[in-house]
C-alpha cells in the first residue's frame, strides 16, 4: 500500500520513506503496537523534516 496517511502506515509491518524514487528510509514493526510504530513515523518524519538524515 501506497499512503501519505500516518494513521494508515502504523498499521503495516514495514514503512519505507521515498525520496526522489528511492528508498531514503525504512522503519520495521518487530514488536512495536499500532500506537509505538505511529510515534516512529512522525519522528522520522519530523527528523527527515529538519535534515536529519541524507
Amino acid at each position: 500500500m501506497v499512503t501519505h496517511s500516518v494513521n494508515a502506515a502504523a498499521h503495516a509491518d514495514r514503512v519505507m520513506f521515498i525520496k526522489d524514487g528511492v528508498v531514503f528510509h525504512q522503519l520495521y514493526r518487530g514488536k512495536s503496537d499500532d500506537q509505538e510504530l505511529y510515534q516512529k513515523i512522525t519522528d522520522t518524519l519530523s527528523m527527515l523534516r529538519r535534515g536529519g538524515e541524507r
